[in-house]
């Protein structure tokens, strides 16, 4: 048997399993990377990490086996377990043989701390999971994953999936992404959407299944871009049935926060203190829910009333009655940590809530850093209560499964990367994501004038011309993250949403789309941003730059009372006359 082949029998090993023995062992193997490499003499030493910990191990190598190891290399390495002649460690792994299986062909190195932020490993997200920090931030992830799942097992929740496409908008705000195809009424005369919430089809499985979870996508096309939104999130929703009790229900979110917040602070404290250190605000260890609910005291719970009350008290507006961020930020702050706000009124709440006296049977959750962490509340169970609201047509069925033993149920939603946010002070949601999605600001200039096309036809052209160019493969790839939808009908405006590692061969094929839907047309590329607000922020300077130069162009006195009017509607200013004149 070749050397090869016998090493392929064996079993790698974890680095902290290998750094609890302390006795010699024979044939170990390690697969892992080269996180610090120095030369003496005819040997090499190099701390290998395996990417589960924050553990390495030193790893001596004889160069005559392998001449070079480069930092940030893959390395699969098999040797002796011995005992160590150095001071620093125990045990070292002297290694009888040793392959780079992965290369570094780039200079890599430690970002020093100062460079180490959260900005700088947000320039090439394919790579920040090099940073150490990062990969902290996602075993922790891992870990709230692995916490929650537990726990819903423990209380005897079932979890189930739940669909992707959708004709509902669960939350009625009409923040949808539609799904365009190739194949025209691909799925019937309805629109298909991306699903902002699983709820809907959640209380379908407790008409027979009495407790009921799912850990599933949620895509929001939100124009807030703020430190706390996402388009694409995960979210952890849950329904239970025979409720009647909103107690009960925030009981059992109140018991799933504890349950987390005691499974991560029984977690490796050091890989806890590298992540925030890069991630997280200078507050954190003493805001955060790690550290405020590690003392496990009951939450508050007020009505929404008294939550006014206590506001209009330090002087806070509240427009319209709905709170503001600030507004929930300094109710956190008023009760020194998280606390439910039970009983909205009804206006303010989606149709399927149930209600008492104006109000509705619901809570928020509210938390540091992000304000709402979590939503939920008692369902309304009666079929024709729900028509009498104006149910729409397409949710049909969601009637009909309440005349088939439907019994009352209730049910939460938390959005997973927020809870990351809240349960450590991250600042930024987009850094508990590994990628993040870009958008394209695109103007389509027509031949004629009166050119329309569909936001399909936009999308069939891109396709088309993109397979041109990068033939399947690349058009396969650029499908998986493409969205369009025309932002400013009138002027064919239109905002392109896709991955960063397709960006580019969206960007290379745009000059290439003469047609679409058979109209001539040419596409101008105005604005590449990470953000639906960072492209609104464009347009506007694209606007305003237009509508002054035809301003000093227009010839009449008419044109420019027009132009000004419009220039007052994009820029607020009243004497931007003088701004011209100037």
């Amino acid at each position: 048997m070749s050397v090869k082949s016998a090493i392929r029998l064996l079993e790698s090993r974890s680095v902290s399993s290998l750094l609890q023995i302390n006795q010699k062992l024979r044939d170990v193997r390690i697969q892992g990377w080269a996180r610090r490499v120095e030369t003496r003499g005819k040997f090499l030493f190099v701390r290998i990490s395996d990417g589960c910990s924050l553990k390495t191990i030193q790893t001596v190598v004889d160069r005559s086996i392998c001449p070079k190891v480069p930092v940030g290399s893959a390395v699969d390495v098999v040797g002796d377990w011995v005992k160590s002649h150095g001071k620093q460690q125990s045990m070292e792994l002297f290694a009888t043989n040793c392959e780079v299986v992965g290369l570094q062909q780039k200079m890599f190195s430690e970002l020093p701390n100062e460079e180490n932020r959260a900005d700088v490993t947000r320039k090439k997200y394919h790579l920040r999971m090099k940073s150490i920090p990062f990969m902290c931030l996602l075993r922790l992830r891992s870990q709230l994953d692995q916490l929650s799942r537990s726990f819903f097992q423990n209380e005897s929740f079932i979890h189930v999936d739940t669909p992707l496409l959708t004709h509902n908008d669960c939350e009625g705000a009409g923040d949808v992404f539609t799904v365009q195809v190739d194949k025209q009424n691909y799925f019937g005369d309805q629109a298909v959407y991306l699903p902002v919430s699983s709820q809907l089809h959640l209380e379908s499985f407790v008409g027979s299944l009495p407790k009921v979870y799912t850990i599933a996508p949620a895509l929001r096309a939100d124009h807030s871009q703020t430190r706390q939104h996402l388009a694409e999130f995960r979210m952890l929703e849950a329904e239970y049935a025979f409720a009647d009790d909103l107690e009960q229900l925030c009981d059992l979110v109140e018991r799933y926060i504890n349950y987390v917040v005691d499974g991560m602070l029984n977690w490796d404290m050091e890989e806890i203190n590298s992540m925030m250190q890069v991630f997280c605000d200078e507050n954190a260890k003493v805001q955060s829910l790690l550290w405020i609910n590690g003392s496990r005291k009951p939450l508050p719970r007020i009505h929404y009333n008294e939550a006014v009350t206590l506001l209009q008290s330090k002087g806070e507006m509240i427009p319209g009655g709905r709170f503001s961020k600030e507004n929930e930020l300094s109710l956190v702050q008023h009760c020194a940590g998280p606390l439910f706000v039970l009983r909205y009124p009804h206006t303010q709440k989606p149709f399927y809530m149930k209600r008492c006296n104006n109000y509705a049977e619901c809570f928020d959750l509210l938390a540091p850093f992000v304000g709402e962490l979590a939503g939920g509340s008692l369902r309304e169970s009666d079929s024709e209560e729900l028509h009498r609201r104006g149910c729409d047509d397409s949710l049909d069925w969601y009637l009909e499964m309440r005349q088939h033993g439907h019994p009352p149920s209730a049910g939460f939603g938390i959005g997973l990367e927020r809870f990351m946010q809240a349960l450590f002070g991250i600042l930024n949601i987009k850094d508990t994501v590994a990628f993040p999605r870009w958008y394209v600001l695109m103007d389509i200039l027509f031949d004629e004038k009166g050119g329309v096309v569909t936001e399909s036809a936009i999308y069939v052209a891109l396709c088309k011309q993109i397979g041109i160019l990068f033939g399947d493969y690349g058009m396969a790839a650029v499908k998986l993250s493409l969205n369009v939808k025309v932002f400013d009908a009138g002027t064919a405006t239109t905002i392109v949403r896709i991955s960063k590692e397709s960006a580019q061969r969206l960007l290379s094929a745009i000059p290439f789309v003469c047609t679409i839907d058979s109209i001539p047309v040419v596409l101008q590329v105005l604005f590449v941003g990470s953000s639906i607000r960072s492209c609104q922020r464009a347009l506007l300077r694209v606007n305003r730059k237009n509508l002054y130069s035809n301003y000093i162009t227009a010839k009449t006195d008419g044109e420019k009372k027009d132009i000004m009017e419009a220039i007052r509607s994009v820029t607020g200013n009243v004497k931007f006359e003088d701004t011209l004149n100037a």
